[in-house]
């Protein structure tokens, strides 16, 4: 038996030449044995490849023309029987098959060492041997194969993941000033945002310090004000955000939130993207045969692949609040010549009622805050309030709220459905209080939305009632219950247009109160040319008069869309506007300006207001000047003029940097010294610059928390010999954090020469490695031409050894003197190889 290792060609025109060759030499011989009748075909073949005539091969797997693999082959003499190993062809399609596929494998192989290619289609597998070729053609039924995730590359992390470091911080700042032509009428304001962070522990505050309570009559007559200052932690484990000092929390709709100082504990979906709370719709469908496939979502193409067959999944399909349709095809397979009106073939056709506020079945949801009131610090302003969902069926979400004080208590229920006949949300509350008295509220609302269909208009259906004795935890009290109806239908219309149509009635139970009904009509239109028109018009009828409210909005763009105009009337105020505003080029380094115009009109006399804005943003601040002019007919007129600075000052370990104000978390980019007097552009995504490196530290201020993020550092600029290291740099921040990446390389050289050996003759197609004196590892490989010329980049100054891979033994010598950079030719490198004389 002869064993032979075969590519895709060559091995049978081998054969055949040979024999051929055989034939010829014997020819006289054959003949003679022809006419004699004592000649045997088999005994020829036998006489080449042995008795057996059997051929050992290694055979190369295709599968749709994707190489997957090779297993031992083992060919008859008379090419009937085609039998391979069984263990090495399980290694090959182990990764595309399922697990009952892979058990029903395992049964058929057993302890056959060589099984028959026919005796694999008992387990869905179809192997075909191709003799031209010299391969094995597999498929395998559909109904076997591993369900596979659409686009699961692309949600892979990104490669060079940073580390944030251990302290970091920034602080925002703002200094504004207006200077008035009243008297008291200037005004400066100073804020600023301090922000922490010690490994995830978070302090943040914002704060303020204003001069209108000291030269003004204001309703706070104190000059320093405090928007929140709290302690925040998040448990990326349990999804938990734990907060201290004025925090935040969630309740429910039938519920008060008011300011605390305390604690809290929110379970947010965002904290860890891999294990989503709330809802989202995949679909699965299977794939016949291989040719591409069109995924279709409300009548739009969403995206195209060319697929294998299999079983495959589309997770987290991108639907709207409503019902939606998603149709999967494939062209059909006499069509796939591209003549005629082609036919397709429906993979799958489901429709999905989805809400964003559903959760996945068996996830909680919860948020609690403990603490006293603002600005209310005692013992008697103690409050809680909770929150807590839960996943309880595919489409079904249910939940409890509460609150409570030393004076009230509210319960509450919730439930949330989606069937196909549309979403549904059911809200109930009860409140007691310490003199006995209870009340109940309830709230329902319906929505049907057929986002895949133009023909219907969305339908939503809202009802409220709350008993005359119903009251929020510290709320304001409310005199009477009411009951309260409501219906809204939104319709979408050729050429972009929605109109709505809403009513909402209101009827007190108690109380001397009118009911009242509030119409709303409104047509909204917008166009990819840029402009935009909105009209509302909602007048409401109480005690036999009429109150209206509405207003008309448009906005239009230049043919060049440099330009944007936008006219606004306001019915309930009487106000009419018209403002004329830039579209920069950039999003920094240039001027963004704007002119308004504003009547409003008074009891007495209206009022003119002219003003407008000029905005340059940088990459590290922003400034604007805003001047307005005040007329007032008789009264006195005024003229102001303010000014506006925001910049931030951020820190990661020992570097500190400045920037434009910082929003989540961040990364300071360091230069190293080889990029002094260069300028190096930082893309997030290899999108639009927004931060460069030109000699000192940059830094990118908008990463999102838990969301992962690419920064592409654009080494373009830079002369030949530098480089900025990694090209893309990733991050995946907690709550804002602070990250510090270093560019550049200590690399300013690259060398270029020519090897010859003794004699001068170029040393031409020979491949070797350079390796610095002072170390054992090598800096790169590098290959010459035919002429003997070769160049390595990223070198450093000093001295370096070449080896080749030819002649191991020997070694030549150059040295990078300190100081340069970009290229370095150097002299003839010399090999005395064992060649040379």
């Amino acid at each position: 038996m002869n064993r032979h290792r075969t590519g895709r060609t060559s091995l049978p025109f081998a054969f055949a030449i040979l024999a051929s060759l055989f034939l010829i030499v014997t020819a006289p011989v054959e003949l003679a044995t022809q006419e004699n009748d004592d000649f045997d075909e088999a005994e020829l073949f036998a006489e080449i490849f042995g008795a057996n005539g059997d051929q050992d091969l290694v055979v190369p797997v295709y599968r749709n023309g994707e190489f997957l693999g090779e297993v031992q082959t083992l060919l008859s003499g008379n090419g009937q029987e085609v039998r391979i190993g069984g263990a090495a062809f399980e290694l090959v399609v182990e990764p595309f098959l399922n697990a009952a596929a892979l058990a029903a494998l395992d049964e058929l192989i057993g302890d056959e060492a060589l099984i028959g290619i026919e005796a694999f289609e008992a387990a869905g597998l179809t192997l075909v041997y191709g003799p031209e070729e010299v391969e094995l053609r597999l498929s395998i039924a559909p109904d076997r194969l591993r369900e596979r995730e659409i686009g699961a590359e692309r949600r892979a992390p990104p490669p060079n993941l940073q580390q944030p470091v251990d302290f970091s911080g920034y602080t925002n700042l703002l200094a504004r000033g207006v200077v008035s032509s009243l008297d008291e009428g200037d005004t400066f304001f100073f804020g600023f945002e301090p922000v922490l962070n010690y490994r995830g522990w978070v302090a943040e505050a914002s704060m303020g310090f204003s001069t209108a309570p000291l030269t003004q009559e204001t309703l706070d007559d104190d000059p320093f004000s405090l928007r929140y200052a709290r302690l925040v932690r998040d448990f990326p484990e349990q999804q938990i955000r734990g907060e201290a000092g004025l925090v935040r929390y969630q309740r429910g709709a039938l519920f008060n939130g008011p300011e605390i100082l305390g604690f809290s504990a929110t379970r947010l979906d965002e904290i860890d993207p891999d294990t989503p709370l709330f809802r989202s719709e995949d679909i699965r469908f299977v794939v016949p045969r291989y040719a591409p496939v069109e995924i279709y979502l409300n009548e739009r193409r969403y995206r195209r692949d060319n697929l294998n067959e299999g079983p495959y999944v589309l997770p987290d399909i991108p639907l709207g609040r409503g019902i939606s349709r998603v149709r999967v095809v494939q062209d059909a397979e006499d069509d796939e010549d591209g003549e005629g009106e082609a036919s397709q073939v429906v993979l799958l056709e489901e429709q999905f009622t989805f809400s964003p506020q559903l959760l996945r079945p068996g996830r909680h949801l919860y948020s609690g805050g403990l603490g006293m009131l603002r600005n209310e610090y005692s013992a008697d302003a103690l409050f809680f309030s909770g929150l807590y969902r839960f996943g309880l069926l595919p489409r079904w979400t249910v939940g409890a709220d509460s609150q409570a004080s030393l004076e009230q208590y509210a319960l509450g229920l919730h439930s949330l459905v989606a069937t196909g006949y549309g979403i549904t949300r059911a809200e109930s509350a009860l409140s007691l209080d310490q003199g006995g008295s209870a009340g109940v509220a309830a709230e329902v609302s319906h929505m049907i939305s057929l986002l895949h269909t133009r023909r219907w208009p969305v339908v939503e259906v809202t009802g409220l009632v709350e008993s005359p004795d119903y009251q929020r935890v510290h709320a304001p009290p409310r005199e009477g219950g009411r009951l309260r109806g409501g219906l809204s239908l939104n319709q979408r219309l050729p050429g972009a247009v929605s109109a709505t149509l809403g009513v909402i009635h209101s009827r007190p139970l108690t109380g001397d109160t009118d009911p009242e009904t509030s119409l709303r009509v409104s047509l909204s239109h917008q166009s990819p040319r840029g402009y935009a028109i909105n009209m509302q018009v909602s007048p409401t009828f109480a005690g036999g008069e009429v109150e209206w409210a509405g207003g008309v909005f448009i906005r239009f763009g230049s043919p060049d869309r440099r330009l944007n105009t936008v006219v606004n009337y306001d019915l309930v105020n009487e106000t009419s506007s018209l403002e004329v505003s830039n579209v920069p080029t950039r999003a920094f380094g240039a001027f963004n300006w704007s002119a308004r115009y504003e009547r409003s009109a008074g009891v007495a006399e209206d009022t003119h207001q002219v003003g407008g804005t000029v905005q340059y943003d940088m990459y590290r601040g922003s400034a604007q000047l805003q001047p307005e002019f005040l007329l007032k007919g008789e009264s006195e007129n005024e003229a102001r003029l303010s000014a506006q600075y925001a910049t931030a000052l951020a820190w990661a370990g020992q570097t500190v940097a400045v920037t434009r104000p910082v929003r989540d978390s961040f990364a300071i980019f360091v230069p190293l010294p080889s990029l002094e007097g260069e300028t190096v552009p930082l893309r997030p995504a290899a999108g639009a610059v927004t931060a460069e490196l030109s000699g000192r530290a940059a830094v990118v201020p908008d990463l999102a928390s838990w969301t992962y993020s690419t920064v592409r550092v654009d080494g373009s600029r830079l002369p030949d010999g530098l480089s900025v290291g990694e090209r893309d740099v990733s991050f995946f921040p907690g709550y804002r954090s602070g990250y510090i990446v270093v560019v550049g390389s200590a690399a300013t050289v690259y060398a270029t020469g020519r090897l010859v050996d003794g004699e001068g003759r170029p040393l031409g197609l020979e491949a070797g490695e350079v390796f610095r004196l002072d170390e054992e590892d090598p800096e790169d490989l590098f290959f010459t031409n035919r002429e003997g010329f070769f160049e390595i980049p990223d070198l450093r100054p000093g001295q370096y050894r070449l080896t080749l891979f030819s002649h191991p033994d020997v070694e030549a010598e150059f040295v990078i003197p300190a100081g340069e950079r970009g290229e370095y030719i150097l002299d003839d490198v010399i090999f005395l190889t064992g060649e040379s004389p």
